[in-house]
């Protein structure tokens, strides 16, 4: 139940939810399960592999949702990618991929977003820097993970809070290693 477990955050009807590192879209069945009424979801992933992941279990559960095959960034542009066909893929200068990334506010301008998931191996903070009329706008419920890279803990939540100042914030961690730090 991460990312849908936080008492103070409850489901609206009409929820527009991003997933953001879909991987196999199991956390798109999770949130149409959590928000039962939710209008639409859009799982955000570039590995072709875990594409495959997320249209089976798309198919599999009956999800209404949009799978976009591109990664998040702070721009428009093309970067290298390592694709391990699991959930660690990700946006690597070492990568021997080459992927399409997009903004949140390009790829979903006038969609009234309503939740953001992030976990996408560390580039979060550029993909919140293109979230950033999102954030302003809408003013969605976010988990973004904040373990992939050191000082992500203390710089995610400054960009959050100089978008809207009024968000209250909540840190939760799932797991007995590093791994699964969530931002609420």
């Amino acid at each position: 139940k991460q990312y849908f477990d936080l008492e103070d955050m409850h489901p609206n009807e009409n929820e527009i939810f991003l997933d953001v590192g879909g991987y196999d879209g199991m956390t798109s069945v999770y949130f149409s399960q959590w928000a039962s009424k939710y209008k639409k979801i859009y799982i955000f992933e570039p590995d072709e592999n875990n594409i495959e992941k997320c249209y089976y279990n798309i198919e599999k559960y009956n999800i209404r949702c949009e799978l976009i095959g591109r990664g998040v960034w702070s721009e428009d542009t093309i970067l290298k990618f390592e694709a391990n066909s699991n959930e660690s893929s990700q946006i690597s200068n070492n990568g021997e991929y080459i992927i399409p990334v997009t903004t949140i506010d390009k790829a979903c301008a006038g969609k009234g977003v309503s939740f953001i998931k992030m976990d996408i191996e560390g580039a979060e903070e550029q993909a919140l820097i293109g979230a950033k009329q999102t954030i302003i706008n809408n003013r969605p419920k976010l988990a973004i993970c904040v373990y992939h890279k050191l000082d992500d803990i203390w710089k995610i939540p400054n960009i959050i809070l100089k978008y809207n100042s009024s968000y209250k914030l909540f840190l939760r961690h799932y797991t007995y290693s590093e791994n699964d730090t969530v931002l609420y």
